[in-house]
């Protein structure tokens, strides 16, 4: 085969290194469209002050359904994604798989008042196979523990997660999205600090009292 001419070279060369450039832009247009359908509730359910609308939701139901539904067909492509694409996939299955949970069991005060009926007997919320993402089932807590918190080791996850009870974060009214993630985390977790409802400067010492979460590595743990 004859060799090419040095400008086909030059070419060959420019496109090889253009394609995973162009794959990366094709993945991240790819995620968006993923998330969407998510993000549409978001913004049509949070209020002002960072509260989920459960009972306007109820409403909204099968678009939930649809982009949890979505989610069996989709495995993080470790080629593809980076850490923050994969970080903001797993928030925002949580936050979804969550949300539909309390949808079902509306109207409810806490998602760890709910009890899932299985098989075996009741079940916790927490425990219980509640979305399936490639073609495997997860619980709320496999998600935290081994898809973000192990993976990630990032403690301004537990600001990005909705745990549906009142000594939650606020909720930001989009879907999290890998390109803006760093900003959004950092978002959350201002907002959360900054909010008079969970933290208050001590009047005897200066320093805030933070009511943060203590998750133990255990699973099985009660939320409140």
């Amino acid at each position: 085969m004859p060799a090419l001419p040095l400008p086909h070279r030059f070419l060959l060369l420019f496109l090889c290194l253009l394609s995973p450039l162009l794959l990366r832009a094709e993945d991240n247009n790819t995620l968006q469209l993923l998330h969407e359908p998510w993000s549409e509730l978001l913004q049509r359910h949070v209020t002002a002050d960072g509260r989920l609308n459960y009972e306007g939701l109820i409403e909204d139901e099968g678009q939930l359904l649809g982009y949890l539904e979505s989610l069996r067909k989709v495995k993080p492509d470790p080629i593809f994604w980076n850490s923050n694409d994969t970080k903001a996939f797993w928030l925002n299955v949580y936050n979804a798989a969550a949300t539909s949970l309390i949808v079902q069991y509306y109207p409810v005060a806490s998602i760890n008042d709910i009890r899932v009926k299985m098989v075996s007997g009741l079940k916790s919320p927490w425990e219980v196979p509640v979305v399936n993402v490639g073609g495997q089932s997860y619980s709320l807590n496999q998600i935290e523990r081994l898809m973000l918190r192990d993976q990630f080791h990032d403690p301004r996850v537990h600001f990005a997660l909705m745990y549906g009870a009142a000594s939650g974060a606020p909720v930001q009214a989009e879907a999290y999205a890998g390109s803006r993630l760093t900003a959004q985390l950092d978002e959350q977790t201002r907002r959360f600090i900054n909010d008079p409802t969970f933290n208050q400067l001590a009047p005897s010492t200066p320093s805030f009292l933070v009511c943060l979460r203590l998750i133990p590595r255990s699973s099985g743990r009660k939320r409140s």
